[in-house]
This record gives C-alpha cells, structure tokens and sequence, in this order.
C-alpha cells in the first residue's frame, strides 16, 4: 500500500517548511502525496483466561520486550484499591 518511490525523506522535509512558512494546514496539504485513509478495523476478541494463564506460565511472567516481572490480570476484571 506504500507509493512506488521512497521519497518520504523530501515529503517530510517540504512539510516542515511549509508549517514553518505557512502554519499547521500548509503543512497537512504538503503530507497529502504520502497519506493514507484510516481504515477501521474490528477489535480483536479477547482471549479466554484459560490460555492467557498458559502463557504467563509459559513465559514465567517475564514481559517479552523488558524481561520486567509482570503480573496476571484476567481479561475483563479490574484492579481496585481500597
């Protein structure tokens, strides 16, 4: 779905200059060559607690990016603090 050619680097370039020259809409008609349209998509169901106890166990509730110690929260419940 990107454009053919890269030229984002020269899009964005021309796009700071015309915000600096010409202010905020200037600079959104200037970014119009490499935008795209939103496209809505449906949320993603959630997944049942049995599975996601599987993988905290699975993964020794480690977070996969920060190796940080987390902590199991059913899908759909809240924490609350008295």
């Amino acid at each position: 779905m990107r454009p053919q050619e890269d030229n984002y680097p020269e899009v964005l370039e021309a796009t700071m200059a015309a915000i600096c020259r010409h202010g905020v809409e200037a600079g959104a008609e200037a970014l119009a060559p490499i935008g795209y349209s939103r496209r809505d998509l449906p949320p993603r169901p959630s997944m049942p607690r049995r599975i996601a106890i599987e993988v905290f166990r699975r993964d020794h509730f480690l977070c996969r990016y920060c190796d940080g110690r987390t902590i199991f929260q059913a899908p759909g419940s809240s924490c609350t603090s008295a």
